[in-house]
């Protein structure tokens, strides 16, 4: 995300982690963005408000079922 930050400063980019932890040590260390908790199956972003989605270490915690 930093480097995301740092290449396109335009970019509106929001932050986000299921765990409330993760999320406040990557809002103090990055100050330039907002962060968001939630579980991203419940995502509370409306539909196409987004341009794109960058995913990390995330499907591999999510059932086939789902």
């Amino acid at each position: 995300m930093e480097d995301l930050l740092r290449e396109v400063p335009q970019a509106a980019v929001i932050g986000s982690d299921y765990l409330p932890d993760l999320v406040l040590s990557a809002a103090r260390r990055i100050r330039s963005a907002p962060f968001l908790q939630f579980d991203l199956r419940k995502c509370p972003l409306p539909d196409e408000c987004l341009d794109g989605v960058t995913a990390l270490n995330v499907l591999e915690h999510i059932d086939d079922e789902q």
